[in-house]
């Protein structure tokens, strides 16, 4: 569902503490101005929505959808490596386990922050 994400997430944690990044659709600040499209399924009811921000850092990662979804994760150093610490999904102020929704890229970096 959202394993291209936690590939994401392992750049993240591989690149250094000082690694962060956001794309942000919203604000304009995005040099080609289109936001990726995606898929989202919930509860057997898909929408088609635009990623309206995407950010990643060493300890976290959480992406927007226009339709009001959210995702995010936090992770936490364990042995010497990171781990999930938590996940989930959120949308209009209701939590569910980030498994209950799944994500189909139309465009690439649909479903990751980029």
């Amino acid at each position: 569902m959202f394993r291209q994400l936690i590939a994401a997430a392992a750049f993240a944690l591989v690149a250094g503490t000082a690694w962060a990044a956001c794309s942000n659709y919203r604000d304009g600040n995005m040099s080609d101005g289109i936001a990726p499209r995606a898929t989202l399924c919930f509860q057997g009811k898909c929408e088609t929505a635009k990623l309206m921000i995407g950010c990643g850092g060493l300890y976290s990662q959480n992406l927007e959808w226009s339709n009001g979804w959210r995702v995010d994760y936090t992770f936490k150093e364990e042995a010497g490596e990171f781990v999930v610490d938590d996940s989930y999904a959120t949308v209009h102020g209701k939590r569910y386990p980030v498994d209950a929704l799944t994500c189909t890229p139309i465009d690439k970096w649909g479903c990751v922050s980029g």
